[in-house]
């Protein structure tokens, strides 16, 4: 590493923690992408897109449940879904 190059911190990386979608998620957008990738569909923060098929307008997200094991007391993942 060069002497006039900054040494890594914690704040450099992106953990784990940054995709959970709590307040880590929000400081990494705010910080990160909104900056780099400003434009008027993306500054309004959806967190989904909507579609005009045929007149009808559809909502579509890709969210998704992470769930270990699939099959749990008193539910599963397509109940949560």
């Amino acid at each position: 590493m060069k002497t006039d190059q900054k040494k890594p911190s914690a704040d450099d990386r992106i953990l784990l923690a940054h995709g959970s979608g709590g307040a880590m998620s929000h400081d990494l957008i705010a910080s990160l992408f909104i900056k780099a990738f400003q434009n008027p569909v993306l500054d309004r923060l959806d967190d989904m897109a909507v579609l005009e098929i045929g007149g009808t307008k559809l909502a579509f997200t890709t969210d998704s449940y992470v769930v270990t094991p699939i099959f749990f007391p008193g539910g599963d993942i397509g109940k949560l879904g």
